[in-house]
């Protein structure tokens, strides 16, 4: 059954030049006749791995064409992953193409792979994709035009010359060991940073005899960053797209938007819209469905973007595989369950008495015993919580609290005592110590969440010695 997916999918896509190939779109490995490949990086591998993507796929309504995943330089893909099978086989027997964003991080500087020093791994590694025998798609020093990255030409003289000369070397190599099944994806960033002449990201490219496809990684970041402003789709792939679109397929290998100063939902429609009306050679797109650094990219950040993303998964432009739906999507329930708890422990725990929490606007509870817990049925979208912690100590105490949040989204936590704020946490695990007088007082904790769709709303509050 998993070999013949493949087969039709092999069959629509085709592995090499399309002779039927639309004018306006450059043919090449794993290129669609038309229409655009739909995938995605999902996080959970290293926890709940397969189920990651077919719980996702579920509620899309649809398989992905395209699995996104990244490995380490020295891990051992693509034979590497949880029994029974290889994440990249799992892949393939299940209709999927892997797209393997091959990390450099901690492996030294560009001149270890120029000078040779990596030259047995690369090769063991090349071999090891000429026998998995299966096309997949390879995306190796990725957002080289970005300073973040230890490959840029920023980390590495000012000068794009030892990327180019490094890609080459890899690209060389593998076609050695014959694993020319690996479809090469050159993907700078939409923005170069830093925006000087030498950093244009048209100095990194390595030639069309090495380069596959161009791929393109871009967010809008919306208003959260001082930098930062509300973009669309088009806007954001534009420039790379212009400069290679009319010699190379594209692939927006990671994108997404956040919710904050714009809809995230009205952003999907539009570059849903966009890639079908100004950006015929876009084949491929990969949305980073990820909360990474705290930043919401997620689909599940709000019930209309999710809505919106499945508009674009159903629609036949963005599914040229034919991937069957055979999968109903699960329906959102309309509130989620969530906990909040306060555990007190040690010496001190007699200090605390009572524990008020409050969900503004969806109810109240008091606990009086410990473990200190309410529970509450809260919907989807973003709420204000209070908690009021009432104390009572015969000398002078000083606490350390803690607020925990699985399940919600939380920008900060305000910690206050005697309507003073003591402290002001804007990452997890939202720590403060704070001192509290003798008598009763009131502890004061505050934080606005967004709901998580996706898993059982969680939060706790834990205070401890």
């Amino acid at each position: 059954m998993a070999g013949r997916a493949l087969a039709v999918l092999v069959v629509v896509l085709a592995l090499f030049a399309l002779p039927g190939q639309a004018a306006t779109r450059p043919g090449g490995k794993l290129v669609p006749e038309q229409g655009t490949l739909l995938g995605a990086y999902l996080d959970g591998w290293g926890s709940t791995p397969y189920v990651n993507v077919t719980g996702f796929e579920a509620r899309l309504g649809r398989k992905l064409d395209i699995d996104h995943r990244y490995w380490a330089w020295d891990d051992g893909w693509p034979f590497f992953g949880a029994a029974p099978y290889h994440y990249e086989r799992w892949d393939v027997e299940n209709g999927r193409i892997p797209l393997v964003s091959w990390d450099y991080l901690g492996a030294g500087s560009l001149d270890a792979i120029l000078d040779g020093s990596h030259d047995a791994l690369v090769r063991s590694r090349a071999r090891e994709v000429a026998r998995f025998g299966e096309p997949l798609f390879l995306r190796w020093g990725y957002e080289m035009n970005g300073s973040w990255m230890p490959w840029s030409g920023y980390q590495n003289g000012r000068s794009a010359a030892k990327f180019v000369a490094a890609w080459r070397r890899l690209h060389d190599l593998f076609v050695a060991e014959g694993a020319t099944n690996a479809v090469w994806v050159w993907a700078p960033n939409a923005a170069s940073n830093p925006d000087e002449p030498w950093n244009d990201f048209r100095n990194y490219y390595p030639g069309d005899e090495y380069v596959d496809w161009v791929g393109i990684d871009g967010y809008n970041w919306g208003t959260t960053e001082p930098w930062s402003r509300w973009q669309t789709f088009a806007e954001i792939v534009r420039p790379v797209y212009d400069a290679y679109a009319d010699r190379k397929p594209v692939m927006v290998a990671e994108t997404g938007s956040t919710e904050h100063g714009g809809s995230k939902a009205d952003w999907l429609l539009e570059a849903r819209a966009a890639v079908q009306r100004e950006f015929p050679s876009i084949a491929a797109l990969v949305y980073f469905n990820y909360d990474h650094g705290g930043y919401d990219w997620e689909l599940t950040s709000s019930a209309a973007a999710l809505d919106a993303f499945r508009s674009l998964a159903a629609d036949p432009h963005f599914n040229p595989a034919g991937m069957p739906p055979g999968l109903e999507p699960q329906p959102l329930p309309s509130s989620f369950p969530g906990t909040v708890a306060l555990v007190t422990r040690g010496a001190r725990a007699r200090d605390v008495r009572t524990t008020s929490f409050r969900v503004v606007g969806q109810g109240r509870c008091l606990a009086r015993r410990s473990p200190y817990a309410c529970r509450f049925e809260t919907p989807s979208g973003r709420h204000a919580f209070r908690i009021a912690v009432e104390t009572r100590a015969r000398e002078s105490r000083r606490l350390r609290l803690r607020v925990r949040l699985d399940g919600y989204r939380a920008g900060s936590v305000v910690f206050r005592v005697n309507r003073r704020t003591a402290c002001v946490d804007r990452g997890a695990p939202y720590r403060c110590r704070l001192r509290v007088a003798p008598g009763r007082r009131t502890l004061h904790v505050r934080f606005s969440a967004e709901t998580a769709l996706e898993r059982q709303t969680l939060a706790r509050v834990r205070v401890m010695r």
